[in-house]
């Protein structure tokens, strides 16, 4: 008998389900709305998964390996099982969480980018209205007036210079 209560000895695993690592995160984490059916699927296999623990132990520690090994075929593996489809459930839902908000974001680059180029083409345009009314349309003015002198002066016609200037 004492051969068989090293059994419990040797597992080193939580047999409190909220103790393991799965079990610390689950009570821990609160998870989005749209994923709350398939994280609360994980909960009642994950306990049933820890109980056939203490079951087998008890098995085992009696005596009883093929009651053990019954147990672990017909209990532990299909509520493992079932823990890891729930887990990859919620797996598949948190996917596709990211997916729709990388969307989202991807929607939102397309409309800062159009903004962007729209804005930037209105300072284009402005800068270009600008130049030409306070730049280039004075520089214009000026040198027309400069060449109306240099035609004056070209004519010997002095008197039309003095207007120019004055102007």
């Amino acid at each position: 008998m004492l051969e068989l209560c090293l059994w419990e000895n040797l597992f080193t695993k939580a047999l409190d389900p909220t103790k393991c690592d799965l079990g610390k995160w689950y009570y821990s984490f609160t998870p989005p709305e749209q994923i709350k059916d398939a994280y609360a699927k994980i909960e009642e296999p994950h306990r049933k998964f820890h109980a056939t623990a203490e079951k087998i132990i008890n098995a085992m520690n009696s005596g009883n390996v093929e009651l053990a090994k019954q147990i672990y075929q017909e209990e532990t593996i299909p509520n493992l099982e079932k823990t890891r489809n729930a887990l990859t459930e919620m797996r598949l839902g948190i996917k596709n969480i990211v997916n729709d908000d990388l969307a989202q974001i991807s929607n939102l680059m397309k409309q800062l980018r159009n903004t962007i180029i729209i804005a930037f083409g209105g300072v284009i345009l402005f800068s270009i209205l600008f130049t030409f009314y306070f730049i280039i349309k004075p520089l214009r003015l000026n040198f027309n007036k400069l060449i109306g002198i240099a035609n004056a002066v070209a004519r010997g016609d002095f008197d039309s210079i003095r207007g120019e200037i004055q102007n």
